[in-house]
């Protein structure tokens, strides 16, 4: 097993707003570093009616969440993350996703490629 892998009880899906649906695996623990509001919210106890705690559903699409998937696998990786690559309306839909999952990390890196534009 690779030290990257994601084991199965740290791993957790978030199911995009596109449709159909894209299912991103990710590592509980990376997600909760990443970011305040998803710690918070794994943190809390599933209630009776939950069908899974495998699996949340969020509110932006696959391209919504480019630079913080990319940020989010780096992590797992111990690396920087690159987001050379992206677009005007990447690095915006970064700091709105940023601002709403309460990421400092990612807000950091916006707030410097803003310095560097």
């Amino acid at each position: 097993m690779s030290p990257f892998d994601v084991p199965d009880s740290d791993q957790l899906t978030l199911v995009t707003a596109d449709e159909p649906p894209i299912r991103h695996s990710v590592s509980r623990s990376h997600l909760s570093t990443l970011s305040i509001t998803f710690r918070d919210l794994l943190s809390l106890p599933l209630s009776p009616a939950s069908t899974s705690s495998n699996e949340i559903t969020i509110g932006e699409t696959h391209l919504e969440l480019k630079g913080f998937m990319r940020m989010l696998e780096a992590l797992g990786k111990g690396e920087e993350a690159d987001l050379s690559e992206l677009k005007f309306v990447d690095w915006e839909n970064l700091a709105r996703v940023s601002d709403k999952y309460d990421s400092i990390m990612a807000r950091m890196r916006v707030k410097s490629h803003a310095w560097y534009v």
